[in-house]
């Protein structure tokens, strides 16, 4: 269950710039429709980090620098969806992925950690399956 910590609204993360998303949702990308139908970015590293400083920072030591920080111009201080009813599509399927960052305050970290190795066993299967589908047609 949500516990309300605001960090899927306030500190959303793509590998790509606001202008490629806008270009890959032009080009028929139904995610990055989404996305930027919901997510503005920041107008500053800085200001990202004035909101989730511990988070920036986790970004800025595990990654080679290429991120991009978004929130929902929407949620409310309390990190409430003013319109919770109508939210968009990729605020009800979230989380959609248990490799996605999730913080521990999170109240769907404990599905992560549940879902996240059986997620990972089911990628490699996947990729010696296709390995082995390639090699035999030769």
């Amino acid at each position: 269950d949500c516990a309300g910590c605001g960090v899927c609204c306030r500190f959303a993360v793509s590998e790509f710039s606001f202008q490629e998303l806008q270009i890959r949702a032009k080009n028929g990308d139904k995610t990055a429709q989404k996305f930027v139908e919901t997510f503005v970015p920041y107008n500053t590293l800085d200001d990202a980090r004035q909101v989730f400083p511990e988070y920036v920072e986790l970004l800025e030591n595990n990654t080679d620098g290429s991120f991009y920080i978004y929130h929902c111009p929407k949620v409310t201080e309390d990190n409430r969806c003013p319109d919770y009813e109508n939210r968009p599509e990729i605020c009800r399927d979230f989380p959609d992925n248990p490799a996605a960052f999730l913080p521990v305050c999170c109240g769907y970290s404990g599905w992560k950690s549940q879902t996240e190795y059986l997620m990972l066993k089911m990628s490699v299967l996947t990729q010696i399956i296709n390995f082995y589908l390639k090699s035999m047609r030769g």
